[in-house]
């Protein structure tokens, strides 16, 4: 049993830059990031008539692009209540909750999911093994969870930047995850993996082709030493879900 934590400011931080949080995102990193999960690993054919849910909604660019292929249904959650209601107004026929990734079920209940997806989320949790575990719970089983993660084999470049003053903006948790360790987290909650890809092979965002066609090439083959770490996993089925 889960008790109810007390938020603190670091949890909250994307709610204190709602307003401004698009100027400091990189185009080249967003779309990348969602042809990876969406295109390469899940398969966006795939998702039409499935119930699909996205932690970590954020500014909505995986929530539209989620909704350009028809899914049954859409449910987008986030922390930020600014952002869940901006994405409400601007995304209508998802649903969009407030819900902390810790506790998935204060606002989901005991409903399961077809496909899960969350990209760059849960490393801005306190427990980010937690956030998988809960992911995992809500999936149907034959289910799919397609999940990204900055890798901790780059956070001294992360570290480095905050020193030079250069990172502005965000103030909240950095809990970057190993390979290995979400490859063990996806084996504790039962799923199976299906594949694995890296997102960014260098630690710059710039769209060239060059970097482009660096990325496709070696992106598949790079899991333990990219950027940023993908992976694709499944519930069996006859698996139990959240009502266990």
């Amino acid at each position: 049993m889960i008790v109810e934590r007390n938020l603190t400011s670091k949890d909250l931080a994307y709610e204190s830059i709602a307003g401004e949080w698009a100027e400091f995102i990189s185009d080249f990193d967003t779309s990348r990031r969602v042809r990876v999960l969406v295109h390469d690993l899940l398969g966006a054919a795939s998702i039409r008539g499935m119930r699909v849910l996205e932690v970590g909604c954020g500014l909505g660019y995986f929530t539209r692009e989620l909704l350009r292929w028809n899914p049954a249904s859409m449910t987008s959650v986030d922390i930020s209540p600014s952002l869940v209601a901006k994405l409400s107004e601007t995304s209508p026929s998802a649903e969009c909750l407030v819900a902390d990734a810790l506790d998935l079920s204060a606002a989901l209940g005991d409903r399961q999911f077809d496909i899960i997806l969350s990209s760059e989320v849960i490393e801005h949790t306190p427990d980010p093994g937690r956030a998988f575990a809960q992911m995992a719970m809500h999936l149907a089983p034959g289910g799919r969870l397609v999940l990204s993660v900055p890798n901790r084999r780059w956070k001294w470049l992360l570290l480095a930047v905050q020193a030079m003053g250069m990172r502005k903006g965000y103030q909240g948790f950095e809990n970057w995850v190993a390979p290995d360790e979400l490859r063990q987290w996806t084996r504790e909650a039962g799923l199976a993996i299906l594949r694995t890809s890296g997102v960014h092979t260098l630690p710059w965002h710039i769209s060239h082709r060059l970097v482009r066609a660096l990325d496709a090439w070696i992106g598949p083959r790079n899991y333990p030493y990219a950027v940023n770490l993908a992976i694709l996993a499944r519930k069996p089925l006859g698996s139990g879900g959240a009502s266990e």
